[in-house]
């Protein structure tokens, strides 16, 4: 079976640039969305429990909107390397980075649905 040019090249120097960086996008989308939810638990509204009541600490009530629009701003932006992602595997003829695409719907839809929730509670 003869091999193409770009499956000898792959061979022999290992993944181009455009191979590497599908696989970064893959690692950036998770680290986002591990940013998201971090900043996503900071920014509710604290619960009262015993041992604040007992030692008189200040909490507050409110959704912290500095993280929860910083929390929706990466939302979009991980929406938008997701896509951009994903358009890009589409679009390669090497299929080894189809495996890839999965990722990048689930980050899609998650993404989405994020964004969404966050509008509802924002307007509600």
């Amino acid at each position: 079976m003869a091999l193409t040019i770009m499956e000898e090249r792959r061979k022999k120097y290992g993944p181009d640039f455009w191979a590497r960086s599908i696989q970064w996008v893959g690692i950036v989308s998770w680290l986002l969305v591990l940013l998201i939810d971090l900043t996503a638990k900071l920014a509710k509204p604290q619960v009262e429990w015993l041992m604040r009541e007992l030692f008189n600490i200040h909490l507050y009530h409110t959704w912290n909107t500095v993280l929860a629009n910083a929390s929706f701003y990466t939302m979009i932006y991980l929406a938008l390397l997701s896509f951009g992602g994903l358009i890009f595997v589409r679009h390669r003829p090497v299929h080894k980075e189809r495996k890839y695409m999965s990722a990048f719907r689930l980050m899609i839809v998650l993404s989405t649905f994020a964004i969404m929730t966050h509008l509802v509670i924002v307007i509600v």
